[in-house]
């Protein structure tokens, strides 16, 4: 029934995350499957970070990196300064989510939640493509 777990932590989507099952399918023949719903949540969390001075040393964003595993999440990097955070269920969302708002504060990083922003959608904006009517 072309369903799929996802073993990544999503780097750009916004409402999917580890380990959640979607359905997905292609719009043609030799066509890549686009994620059509997400068919069971996983009770995974995701969240994002950049780090703000991209001359920050690595091992200062290692220290980050590490307490915020420490409290039970994934880390993944995407680039050299930025991350992609898994909270399974068994850690805390909250603790994660303050760590990084006092990080925030400090003017060490931003971050973002990574919750569905339109309904059926996998992207933060609406497609800015034109409409039947032109618009």
């Amino acid at each position: 029934d072309n369903l799929f777990e996802i073993w990544n932590i999503p780097l750009c989507a916004y409402g999917l995350n580890y380990r959640d099952v979607v359905r997905a399918s292609a719009d043609a023949a030799g066509l890549k499957p686009e994620i059509r719903e997400v068919v069971r949540r996983s009770g995974h969390r995701t969240l994002r970070a950049s780090f703000a001075d991209a001359r920050m040393p690595m091992d200062r964003q290692d220290t980050y990196v590490q307490a915020i595993e420490a409290i039970g999440a994934l880390v993944e990097r995407a680039t050299p300064t930025f991350i992609c955070i898994d909270i399974p269920p068994e850690a805390s969302y909250a603790q994660v989510r303050g760590y990084l708002e006092q990080l925030e504060a400090a003017g060490a990083l931003s971050y973002e939640t990574c919750e569905e922003r339109i309904p059926g959608s996998f992207d933060d904006a609406p497609d800015t493509e034109a409409t039947e009517d032109g618009r």
